[in-house]
């Protein structure tokens, strides 16, 4: 039987009045979950593949410049880096206690092994490519009733990555490479909300499997 002196009980106590024991929950929840992220292999998902063309508007010898990106064997990584941003917000709303949380990816990145880049009609090659996401932002948000139902069990109310910005493509060294880094980056500009999505969809399945098997109340 689950005693119904919940741990909200005791958030109400410590939460409100002290933030850095309520980070301190929340900091281990995360751990807990960045464990689990490892263990079941959900550190990197796969993506969709890209078939971009974007025409740069000026000729080469007589013909329209366009340039043209097809990727494959996509992947994006690393969900098990996920940690808090900001302090945990506890709240009381109606009769749900509400916590919110400002999450981020420490480290994210998407790539394909395989991609063909063609500047029509002046060069094509065929590579792969990694590109790094320099500033990401996360919102959850959980609650858990205040009667004496279901106060057991929290709820996830939303989750959603709110800012990925400042993407930056890498497919070697020297001048020719970032030429081409910058190329790529320009095709790139539409297709990331895609990568978005998917990770998205990815992290929000995981707080959905970890916020499921979570109980904030006593065994006895």
């Amino acid at each position: 039987m689950m005693k119904r002196i919940a741990i909200f009980s005791l958030l109400v106590g410590l939460g409100f009045s002290n933030k850095v024991i309520m980070n301190k929950i929340v900091d281990n929840k995360l751990e807990e979950a960045r464990k689990a992220i490892r263990e079941e292999h959900r550190s990197e998902t796969p993506i969709p593949e890209i078939e971009k063309v974007y025409p740069f508007g000026f000729h080469w010898r007589g013909k329209v410049v366009s340039g043209r990106l097809d990727c494959r064997d996509g992947w994006a990584r690393d969900m098990s880096t996920v940690v808090r941003t900001g302090n945990a917000i506890l709240t009381a709303v109606e009769e749900r206690l509400v916590l919110s949380l400002a999450l981020g990816l420490e480290k994210l990145e998407f790539g394909f092994d395989h991609c063909q880049l063609s500047i029509e009609p002046i060069f094509s090659l065929v590579r792969n490519f990694t590109a790094t996401v320099g500033k990401n932002s996360i919102h959850l948000q959980v609650s858990v009733a205040l009667n004496d139902t279901d106060n057991c069990h929290p709820r996830l109310d939303s989750f959603n990555i709110s800012e990925a910005d400042d993407i930056q493509v890498h497919t070697g060294q020297g001048i020719a490479s970032q030429i081409k880094d910058k190329i790529i980056t320009a095709l790139l500009a539409h297709y990331h909300e895609e990568v978005l999505t998917v990770i998205n969809m990815e992290l929000l399945d995981i707080a959905i499997n970890q916020i499921s098997n979570a109980t904030i109340c006593q065994q006895t």
